[in-house]
């Protein structure tokens, strides 16, 4: 691999963790919001959708072509937004159990009808959050994996941040910050893996 097809990998990697970051706080935020955290949620699953994915899906395919990972975290990325999709769901679907809550006339047939559009919206959430938990796995093993071979501590780090719902976004933000140290190292040369 060239030192400047490298080094494009690495400044596409920090414009992809860059709105990584920006849409996953997003996501974790409509999902403190009652009622309207749907829309928040959206917007975050939009946001990964056209300017988080596309970069993310290259720059991490490069650096696997590279030599500097073995695992293949570029196709694991486009199910994310999907994922984030659900959650925005679950959270409707909670949104308009609410609402049936306060539009419904007394008594146990509405009572239990909002319970179980309440339960499935959580249910669906849940899905969504796990999806999102699945589609991160090997992204943030093949940064770990970067940053294991170029002896970087903050990548390494960010990589098993990425894993972790709810503090993934703290190790998408680390990446972004390391993108461009690894973009100059790459730059100069420093490609080259160490022992796997």
């Amino acid at each position: 691999m060239s030192q400047g097809y490298a080094k494009a990998a690495a400044e596409q990697l920090k414009e992809g963790s860059l709105w990584a970051f920006i849409s996953l706080l997003l996501a974790a935020i409509g999902a403190g919001i009652p009622i309207v955290g749907f829309l928040v949620t959206g917007v975050g699953a939009y946001l990964f959708l056209t300017r988080s994915r596309g970069s993310l899906e290259a720059s991490l395919r490069d650096l696997r072509s590279s030599g500097l990972s073995q695992y293949d975290g570029s196709g694991w990325v486009r199910y994310v937004p999907y994922a984030l999709g659900a959650v925005a769901l679950g959270e409707l679907i909670m949104a308009a159990a609410a609402l049936m809550a306060l539009a419904s006339i007394p008594g146990p047939g509405a009572l239990i009808a909002v319970i179980v559009v309440r339960e499935l919206g959580y249910a669906v959430a849940a899905l969504g959050w796990v999806g999102v938990l699945l589609a991160s796995i090997f992204p943030g093993l093949e940064i770990y994996d970067v940053g294991s071979r170029l002896n970087d501590d903050l990548l390494r780090v960010a990589g098993i941040l990425i894993i972790v719902p709810f503090v993934d976004v703290v190790g998408w933000i680390m990446a972004f910050v390391e993108a461009d140290p690894l973009a100059q190292r790459l730059g100069e040369g420093g490609q080259r893996p160490g022992p796997s």
